[in-house]
């Protein structure tokens, strides 16, 4: 201020001295450097005052309220990272899903028949265009580990007739059975814009499809790891104890390794940055997921042995679709 005031004096000083017959341009220019002087000077001060009441600015001294309203933004950023697909990435995909489709062609694999590979690599492709290695690799876990459970004492399996049809080999019916529900989030996400309210639900659809791989390989596992070594399996309906491969029984041995395998994709979908690492997110895929697998035993112990037209394909979308609508509801109440 004291500058400001010494300003103001040595042109008031100026202007007294200046002679009578002074010209309407001298005038004017006096002016200029009067206002631009002052201005100079005013301009800090204003940026100042405003940083001092500014909430949120760097100087500011946030309140508790604040400080916990911008903590809890700062929880949400996982929720709002973006996942925009680009040309790149689809080239990308086409390059590797395609040199894998052609390696397992020639290596002959067991894992997926031929048609059941060429959809494989379509699914793959889809996978990586839209939700890039983070949703390619999670589909990726999901095949290795249910392909292994599948031929874990095969033998005992084909003796007592609950083996999986073709040595296990999966066909296009059970890619799609597994996975169409987590295609279709994928798509989802890829159509809902990257910014405002859309961008929640984007994180929504991520949410979605990790939680419906998550139920299908629990439900693979509670079936292989219960066929294999289940000592007693029991009808989820009445709980009385029926043969090992029952639509509808659960096994004690089978049901920890639907919960297990659950667990692990749902951190591996975590760390990848699928959904956010925090407790209520992990919570919720799990328990959705499992909720998920148990509701299908009961779909299997009463509708599916009602109705024959109900196949196990059209029981597994329908039961990676309720796992993925119970963390998206959840979800959206939540995160």
């Amino acid at each position: 201020m004291e500058e400001s005031h010494a300003a103001a004096f040595a042109c008031g000083h100026a202007l007294a001295n200046t002679r009578s017959r002074v010209t309407g341009m001298e005038l004017a220019l006096v002016y200029e450097r009067v206002h631009t002087a002052t201005t100079l000077i005013r301009c800090p001060l204003r940026r100042l005052r405003r940083s001092a009441v500014t909430p949120g600015h760097s100087g500011a001294r946030l309140t508790p309220r604040l400080r916990h309203q911008r903590a809890g933004r700062e929880r949400r950023l996982d929720m709002n990272v973006t996942w925009a697909p680009s040309s790149g990435r689809a080239l990308t995909a086409v390059l590797v899903n395609g040199a894998l489709w052609a390696l397992g062609f020639v290596s002959r694999q067991r894992a997926l028949t031929q048609a059941g590979l060429l959809h494989a690599a379509a699914l793959g492709t889809l996978l990586w265009a839209s939700l890039g290695w983070a949703g390619w690799t999670t589909c990726l876990l999901f095949l290795v580990i249910s392909s292994i459970a599948t031929r874990l004492k095969q033998d005992r399996k084909e003796q007592l007739g609950i083996a999986e049809k073709r040595g296990g080999a999966r066909g296009p019916e059970n890619v799609w059975g597994a996975a169409a529900v987590a295609a279709l989030c994928a798509l989802l996400h890829v159509w809902l814009p990257g910014t405002g309210a859309s961008a929640r639900w984007k994180a929504l659809a991520r949410l979605g499809f990790l939680t419906s791989m998550a139920t299908k390989l629990g439900d693979t596992l509670a079936t292989e790891i219960g066929k294999a070594y289940g000592r007693k399996t029991y009808l989820i309906t009445t709980m009385q104890e029926v043969q090992p491969g029952t639509e509808g029984a659960i096994s004690r041995e089978g049901t920890i390794a639907c919960a297990a395998g659950i667990l692990i994709l749902t951190l591996f979908g975590a760390a990848s940055r699928l959904i956010p690492f925090q407790a209520n997110a992990l919570a919720i895929c799990s328990v959705s997921a499992f909720s998920a697998t148990l509701i299908e035993s009961v779909i299997g112990a009463t509708l599916q042995r009602r109705y024959p037209w109900l196949s196990n394909e059209a029981v597994n979308v329908l039961n990676t679709a309720i796992g993925a609508v119970l963390a998206v509801i959840v979800g959206a109440l939540v995160l």
